[in-house]
């Protein structure tokens, strides 16, 4: 009975012992439980933390970025502005170059045209040039004339002298059959003219000088050839050359004689 008793004893305090046992188990498992419920939850809270911390950082991004999106757009709106007036300034630049093309068109024209003006003008001037080195060789002949003149009006009223007592001669000799030789004349080429072949030389009427009369054109006391009075002034005659080669030889200044052979042809009488 005791042995059973005993049995049962052991029985009860290995129950009360099971008992304890799986209480203690529970209440560990419980801990446990509660422990990592908490741990989780604490996770979860930390995480939430973390998360809305990293939302505000992610906002804060978010906000960054849309107003850098906003200055970009505002940026891109000014290169827009900006590319239209460049379009505006290439055009107006363009029209301009294409004003100065043809201005410098024009411009060419005109220099042409200027050019042209000059060449004429510069024609004009050789013109007037070539008239004015005219103008004083006919002056150079005009005072070489001039001088001639003076020459000769000294030399007239001696002649005058000569002639009036040659004449005297003269007139009985024709009286006695003779015929006098005509005074000689000298003088000197005032001008040649190349282009009809004739000289103009200082002995006019009043030396004497008359048409058909032969002069001998002198230089160094040789005879160069001859010429022939065709037109008579007053101080000036004009005399055709007997040769045409004759031109290239002689030159302003060459004295001419009155021709020994010219006389004066008798005066018949009925």
């Amino acid at each position: 009975m005791k042995n059973i008793i005993n049995i049962l004893l052991i029985a009860v305090l290995l129950a009360a012992i099971g008992a304890s046992a799986w209480l203690f188990m529970q209440k560990e498992t419980e801990k446990s439980r509660r422990i990592q419920t908490e741990e989780k939850l604490w996770q979860e809270k930390v995480s939430k933390k973390k998360s809305a911390k990293d939302l505000s950082a992610a906002e804060k991004e978010r906000d960054y970025l849309q107003k850098k999106i906003a200055q970009s757009k505002e940026a891109a709106a000014a290169l827009e502005a900006e590319l239209v007036r460049n379009k505006k300034q290439v055009k107006t630049i363009s029209d301009k170059i294409s004003q100065i093309n043809s201005n410098t068109s024009q411009s060419k024209a005109k220099a042409e045209q200027t050019k042209k003006n000059i060449e004429l003008l510069s024609n004009n001037i050789s013109e007037v040039a070539s008239g004015a080195v005219g103008i004083k060789e006919q002056f150079t002949m005009l005072q070489k004339t001039k001088a001639a003149l003076k020459k000769h009006l000294a030399s007239y009223r001696k002649d005058k002298k000569r002639e009036s007592v040659a004449a005297e001669a003269g007139l009985e000799g024709i009286q006695q059959g003779i015929i006098p030789l005509r005074p000689i004349l000298t003088g000197e080429i005032l001008t040649i003219n190349n282009e009809f072949n004739f000289i103009v030389v200082d002995l006019g009427s009043d030396d004497g000088t008359e048409e058909g009369m032969i002069l001998d054109i002198v230089r160094d006391d040789g005879i160069l050839g001859q010429a022939k009075v065709e037109t008579v002034r007053t101080n000036i005659s004009a005399a055709a050359l007997s040769d045409k080669e004759l031109i290239t030889k002689i030159r302003s200044g060459d004295k001419v004689v009155t021709s020994q052979g010219a006389l004066l042809a008798p005066e018949t009488t009925e």
